[in-house]
């Protein structure tokens, strides 16, 4: 499979993604994600930047490298601020507040079930790949769209 990354304005990045089956074959597509996620020297992507509505992510982290149908189960009211990028908004950056911490459950690539807790720029990393999946980018509170609490 070849994906091609979307960028703004396309509507599938400001579409919620849909939960995958635990057992839905996946390998082609997260390799390929991947693989797009690379040669655009990012450090996430999400399934919608490459035009899937899937509850997917892809990471560079050693925590979290796969996360299907993640979610936050907790975040620290500790925050921290910097600037983000976004292989689907190029050539902007923005400044973003984001919890310190947070806790997440996902599938990992071989469907079994996890719990992981991460703090500083993983915890950024997850907070922006689950705001991809929610259907927000860096650009939404510009375009006048809700910004979800990750």
């Amino acid at each position: 499979m070849l994906y091609l990354l979307r960028v703004v304005p396309d509507p599938v990045l400001a579409q919620p993604t849909l939960p995958l089956p635990k057992d839905a074959t996946l390998d082609d597509m997260i390799d390929s994600m991947i693989s797009v996620m690379h040669a655009s020297h990012g450090i996430g992507l999400a399934a919608n930047q490459v035009g899937l509505s899937h509850s997917l992510f892809v990471t560079g982290l050693e925590e979290i490298p796969v996360a299907i149908n993640p979610e936050i189960l907790s975040r620290s009211s500790s925050t921290q601020t910097d600037q983000e990028g976004c292989l689907s908004v190029p050539l902007k950056r923005a400044l973003v507040t984001r919890p310190e911490t947070v806790t997440i459950r996902y599938l990992d690539r071989s469907r079994a079930e996890r719990t992981e807790t991460l703090s500083g720029y993983p915890a950024r990393v997850i907070c922006h790949e689950l705001d991809h999946l929610l259907g927000t980018t860096l650009l939404s509170p510009i375009l006048g769209t809700s910004l979800p609490a990750t």
